[in-house]
């Protein structure tokens, strides 16, 4: 085959060009350390890097996002509930003072606020929020555990469960001494009466009266039938001066109050429901759409009804390919609401303490004013001794209530411990879901590097041997294309 200058000059560009793509491929990959510019310069490389992307973008979405926010959601809830337990140590304190009587008679008003405080403090880590998101309250995230202000205008109708164990003793004081009223009371002393209370989480509630039922061994749904109580004659008296069982309805301390024949009837009961109606909450009280089922029926045309059993509110997140987490815990499952009524309790008992000291003090003052003599010394002094005998049983009370709530308040702090048990559960999970994913996002961008990446040391010397080669084909041609068949002629 003859083979011309022209052939020769063309073989020779052809070269030259082919050299000059292979040294510009080899300038890209050094100076982007990336093997590929184009998915049409290699296309297996160009799948396989869509393909580690993906999964690389899916566990960063994992890792970095969803992981970090469940990690922060468990972390807030915690740090919650630990201080709340921690808490129960001031209370526990408190609690083992008053059971023993320890109490000194003029701290027992600090006392009585600071019991507030920590009442106030419990309830107000309940209304810890994460990035806006109220973490105790289920679905509701948007709603405050408890009220932010006092609302008069706002009525529920509540409905509580209880069982036959729920019912509490209680020692009610009559006869109390008016110090307004000299009188003879050697015939009518303060005794001490055992009557028996099923206490509604909240106190201060409508003069309606609750509605009681419960079911039977048979499964039969029966009304108990509750009398009211009047000013004159109260909830506690009522029932003492009953024939047969007797249940009275105590609104202000939010109660039902029952004899010991009526007690008799319902302390085997386990299916007891009573739905009671309550106007106005004060700031600082529980809302009881996070507790009960219950209807805000503040418009009564258009109630707005709750029922925070009826579906799981839980939230999850989605921690893995497939794989969801639990971030949320409700307050009805590790905050007792009945934390706040035990404190009360304490409060009212030693508020009923101190009144009756302050009866004594004024008693004793009458007395030694000199003011008095004759018939009103001698009632006078029956009514101090009758005072006397109303601050024994008034402390008998405290020690017995502290007592009781010391008992109380273990059970109440085991629940925040279960509902702090179960998060480290969960936040153990995650741990271990985050290290694998991490593990599994390091292998990816290994891989990836691998596929894409070029050896940074293999691109320079690469380019250098595509330098070389190019100018030894520009040698090559300028040495063929500078003679012709003319230059002999």
């Amino acid at each position: 085959m003859r083979v011309t200058n022209g052939m020769m000059i063309s073989n020779s560009m052809n070269n030259i060009n082919t050299n000059k793509q292979l040294m510009s491929i080899y300038e890209n990959q050094q100076a982007t350390e990336k093997k590929i510019m184009r998915p049409s310069d290699d296309p297996v490389i160009a799948i396989r890097a869509l393909k580690y992307r993906t999964s690389l973008n899916e566990i960063s979405q994992y890792v970095d996002k969803n992981i970090p926010d469940a990690e922060s959601w468990i972390s807030t809830t915690q740090g919650a509930l630990n201080n709340i337990s921690e808490m129960f140590t001031d209370i526990f304190q408190y609690c083992n003072q008053g059971s023993t009587d320890s109490f000194k008679t003029d701290n027992r008003e600090s006392i009585i606020d600071s019991l507030q405080k920590l009442k106030d403090s419990i309830y107000g880590e309940g209304n810890v929020d994460f990035a806006g998101r109220y973490v105790f309250t289920g679905y509701k995230t948007d709603k405050t555990l408890i009220f932010q202000s006092d609302d008069a205008s706002l009525k529920y109708s509540i409905t509580q469960n209880f069982k036959g164990t729920d019912i509490e003793k209680f020692t009610y004081t009559t006869n109390k001494v008016d110090v307004n009223n000299i009188t003879d009371l050697t015939s009518s002393v303060p005794d001490g009466k055992d009557v028996y209370l099923i206490k509604f989480a909240y106190n201060d509630t409508d003069d309606k009266l609750p509605t009681f039922t419960y079911t039977d061994a048979n499964g039969a749904v029966k009304t108990v039938n509750i009398t009211a109580a009047t000013q004159a004659n109260n909830a506690y008296e009522t029932v003492l001066n009953a024939n047969g069982a007797k249940v009275s309805y105590d609104a202000v301390n939010g109660q039902l109050v029952m004899n010991e024949a009526a007690y008799k009837q319902y302390i085997e009961q386990d299916n007891m429901t009573i739905t009671y109606e309550k106007t106005g909450f004060n700031k600082g009280e529980v809302r009881p759409e996070h507790y009960f089922k219950c209807s805000d029926i503040t418009d009564a045309a258009n109630p707005k009804d709750y029922n925070v059993n009826a579906v799981s509110q839980d939230i999850y997140y989605n921690i893995n390919y497939g794989q969801t987490l639990k971030v949320n815990t409700q307050a009805n499952e590790s905050i007792d609401i009945y934390i706040g009524r035990t404190i009360q309790d304490m409060q009212n008992t030693l508020s009923t303490l101190k009144t009756a000291e302050e009866k004594v003090s004024k008693l004793k003052s009458m007395i030694n004013s000199g003011t008095y003599t004759g018939n009103d010394l001698d009632n006078l002094n029956s009514m101090l001794e009758a005072a006397n005998m109303e601050v024994d049983y008034a402390k008998k009370n405290v020690q017995t209530v502290f007592s009781q709530s010391n008992t109380k308040m273990q059970n109440y702090q085991k629940t925040v411990e279960l509902g702090l048990s179960e998060l480290g559960s969960r936040d153990s999970r995650l741990s271990l879901v985050k290290a694998r994913l991490k593990e599994q996002q390091n292998n990816i961008k290994e891989l990836q590097s691998k596929n894409e990446d070029v050896e940074l040391e293999e691109a320079v010397i690469n380019l250098a041997q595509a330098q070389m080669v190019y100018n030894a084909s520009l040698n090559a041609a300028s040495k063929i294309v500078q003679q012709s068949l003319v230059d002999f002629i």
